[in-house]
């Protein structure tokens, strides 16, 4: 049997469109492509795939997530017209996106059921802000024996600029100790718990992007002349490559590897070119190998790197793109049937991307099924019969109530969202579902509201101010006198006042209506979950609206 084969992709586009500069859409093949044999799995990372001047307008708007799903509509036309590939079939596991950043995993489709266990995470860079950090996305890969291995992709954006190499080890520090994934496990008596999953806990994992780590001690012109003289292997050494530096001080990625460098440096070139830019104003630009594929596996995995390369072919952006093949002698390349287990969780197939567009998404999702008849008059709670089939939406333990084993689901019998106690419900496995973009808005709803519950009870737990102006937005004890007068407070907790920058209406249940230019308080909004926050207008109404009106 063949062996599994990984193909790595990453290209920072450099805001280009997919469709080019008006000569047809941008050809992909000769990167992709590259493989006589079709690869099981294709992992490809993109950066600045909107212009970062206009970062937090693309934040939460749908335009980042329509660019994204261009851009993952392209290599997946990309493979399945390439000649060599006729008669294999791919489709999308995953794809993930993070305002300039995205990630999407492509599986052929003979390997889907030997696939479980999917989640996506992001992790923003050391300022916050979601032009850098990372997109994940992991999965189990069940072998022969019932026993599986987890896998990871990371598509990675770091701190840009030669003199930023501290940033771009605090991004990656960031990056690896933020990303965390809470994994549903059957429990005693039939009931859920959870693992915690980090993503250096996993069997293997694949970093990539553009880390941003430049050449130093050479000049550009230098560097070019190397190039041009196919001398440029003498600068891949840790006195004049920084991330080989840093790695080489054990500062970062310890037990990463990385496959020998013999391709030309992926950055700065003059767009529509093959032409370095040395030069811009003032500044100096040193070619660099900007773009990088590293990878770490577990002692219980054998894997091997095949190539690693470049694509001079393409031209629409400052970068190159890079690629990297790898093979596990020890995986087989084949379908496996696993042995039945429920009716209803037999079925999996393709992993969608259900929250681009209005339009459905199939998509592989854990559920369970409810051990007993609840009753629910909270709006965030599920109300449910025995027997009922819930799909699990989200993996985050946030207490509702003050108890632990809470998730977000959505009813099959009923389509309604909430969250639900785990410890009476049973495992079923993993099954197919159908979201389109309202149910994945509406999860996003509840997550900001559930959290705000949380902290409103926090706060009055602890009676004073700080814990609360802690969590939430800081603010001042004068700034806080002065908002309690403005909105008629007495004696309850204030968070900041905030200019709307927009007109908002509200489009569906939980939200407020807001005018360009009113002032709100904005009571919570979730550390790095930024989408939505439960703000109060003057008149005293609450409810959520989009971060977007609050960015200029």
């Amino acid at each position: 049997m063949a062996p599994l084969k990984v193909l790595i992709g990453s290209w920072n586009v450099n805001a280009c469109s997919p469709k080019g500069s008006g000569k047809g859409l941008v050809d992909l093949s000769n990167w992709l492509c590259k493989s006589e044999e079709a690869p099981g799995i294709i992992a490809v990372a993109l950066q600045e795939i909107v212009p970062l001047t206009d970062v937090t307008n693309y934040a939460s708007s749908k335009q980042s997530n329509q660019t994204a799903e261009d851009w993952r509509h392209l290599i997946s036309e990309t493979l399945r017209h390439h000649p060599k590939y006729r008669n294999v079939s791919y489709q999308t596991l995953e794809v993930h996106n993070l305002v300039g950043m995205m990630t999407v995993v492509l599986v052929q489709s003979c390997l889907f059921n030997r696939i479980s266990n999917v989640r996506v995470g992001n992790s923003v860079g050391r300022k916050g802000l979601g032009n850098k950090g990372g997109v994940s996305v992991r999965f189990d890969f069940s072998m022969n024996d019932e026993s599986s291995k987890s896998m990871c992709f990371i598509g990675v954006h770091l701190t840009a600029h030669q003199e930023n190499i501290e940033k771009r080890n605090q991004d990656i520090d960031a990056i690896l100790r933020r990303t965390v994934w809470n994994k549903i496990v059957p429990g005693d008596r039939n009931s859920l718990t959870r693992e915690q999953l980090s993503i250096l806990s996993h069997d293997v994992v694949f970093l990539f992007g553009d880390y941003n780590y430049r050449i130093e001690k050479v000049p550009g012109a230098k560097v070019v002349e190397m190039v041009n003289s196919d001398q440029y292997t003498r600068l891949i050494n840790p006195t004049h490559d920084q991330l080989l530096k840093e790695r080489s001080r054990k500062r970062i990625l310890s037990g990463f590897q990385e496959g020998e460098i013999n391709f030309r440096p992926t950055f700065k070139y003059i767009p529509g070119t093959n032409d370095y830019l040395t030069k811009k104003g003032k500044k100096e630009r040193i070619p660099s190998w900007c773009d990088r594929i590293l990878w770490k596996t577990s002692k219980t995995v054998e894997m091997e790197q095949l190539s690693y390369f470049t694509n001079m072919n393409l031209v629409v952006s400052d970068h190159k793109p890079v690629g990297a093949e790898f093979v596990f002698p020890g995986i087989s390349q084949t379908a496996m049937y696993k042995r039945e287990e429920s009716e209803e969780a037999s079925e999996v197939i393709a992993h969608g991307s259900p929250s681009f567009g209005n339009g459905s998404g199939t998509t592989l999702v854990q559920a369970v099924s409810s051990l007993e008849n609840y009753n629910s008059t909270d709006p965030l709670k599920l109300s449910l019969k025995k027997g009922d089939v819930i799909d699990v939406l989200s993996e985050d333990m946030l207490s509702t109530d003050g108890t632990n084993g809470w998730h977000l689901g959505r009813c099959k019998r009923t389509g309604k969202l909430g969250y639900f106690n785990s410890h009476f419900c049973k495992l079923l496995g993993v099954m197919q579902t159908e979201l389109n973009h309202d149910a994945m808005e509406m999860a996003d709803k509840m997550r900001a509201l559930s959290y705000h519950r949380h902290v409103m009870e926090m706060a009055a737990l602890n009676e004073d101010n700080d814990f609360f102006e802690n969590k939430t937005l800081t603010v001042s004890r004068k700034q806080s006198k002065k908002m309690d007068k403005f909105f008629g407070v007495q004696g309850g907790h204030s968070g900041s006042v905030m200019k709307s920058t927009r007109t908002y209406n509200a489009v569906g249940e939980f939200e407020l209506s807001i005018n360009k230019g009113a002032l709100v308080q904005v009571l919570s909004r979730q550390p790095d979950q930024s989408k939505w926050w439960y703000a109060r207008r003057r008149d005293g109404k609450e409810g959520l609206l989009p971060s977007a009106c609050f960015y200029m």
